[in-house]
């Protein structure tokens, strides 16, 4: 295990790629305390939409397999009314590429003022949260590394506009964030093309800037933007010996 940030934990990827998978449990988490601080938020904002996510149960960190139940996002929206520590099961992605100087450059962007957690903050990305495969709690299930690769494969596409294959994707860890509530499979991903541009996907509410960050100059827009670059973000530069 490895620690860079406060609450947030950083576990590295097994050996044996293959083994890495998500085990889900029969059942589905509830709580009547959630329930209810849900009920008052939806009062308040009908808009609310209330998906099914993967909430963690645990990790073997030897053969990467993440125990996982299903979930409401209920759960997670309503953590700081309940004192709740529950962390979806997702997926993020380290994107680097290589400009046409020759120079490695890291995909950042900035968080939306309206997201649910890190308003307004840099991020490694994309990222998002892994849906169960269906929507019966009786069931349990198996989420392999492919399935995992395709999904952030997907999330790549719609956040950022980048066009990386889902084998192209390598696992690097596990981060455990307590604070935004998100258990994310780590990966690393490098653009077969040269940089341009154009590389970088539409800004809309989740993204209000996006950056391509030279990697040697990582060191100091981290020293620089500590208070501007989530936990998970700078756990995983540290991982990777760029901060």
């Amino acid at each position: 295990m490895f620690e860079a940030a406060p609450l947030v934990r950083l576990w590295p990827a097994p050996a044996v790629h293959s083994s890495i998978r998500v085990e889900i449990e029969p059942g589905e988490s509830r709580s009547a305390a959630d329930d209810e601080a849900w009920g008052e938020m939806c009062a308040r904002n009908p808009r609310l939409f209330d998906g099914s996510i993967l909430e963690v149960r645990g990790l073997d960190g030897a053969s990467g397999v993440v125990r996982a139940v299903r979930s409401r996002y209920r759960r997670l929206a309503v953590r700081e009314h309940t004192g709740s520590r529950i962390v979806q099961v997702a997926v993020r992605a380290i994107v680097t590429a290589t400009d046409a100087g020759g120079r490695d450059r890291v995909f950042l962007g900035r968080r939306g003022a309206r997201t649910r957690v890190y308003p307004n903050m840099w991020e490694s990305g994309p990222a998002g949260g892994v849906p169960p495969p269906d929507d019966d709690p009786e069931r349990g299930g198996v989420l392999t590394l492919d399935r995992l690769r395709e999904h952030l494969r997907d999330e790549t596409h719609e956040e950022a506009g980048l066009g990386i294959e889902a084998d192209g994707f390598v696992p690097l860890g596990f981060l455990d964030d307590r604070e935004g509530g998100g258990f994310d499979v780590l990966m690393r991903a490098h653009l077969r093309h040269r940089l341009d541009a154009t590389s970088g996907g539409e800004l809309n509410w989740e993204v209000s800037e996006t950056l391509w960050l030279p990697i040697d100059e990582v060191r100091a827009f981290d020293a620089g933007h500590a208070g501007e670059i989530i936990g998970p973000t700078r756990a995983a530069w540290r991982f990777l010996g760029w901060a």
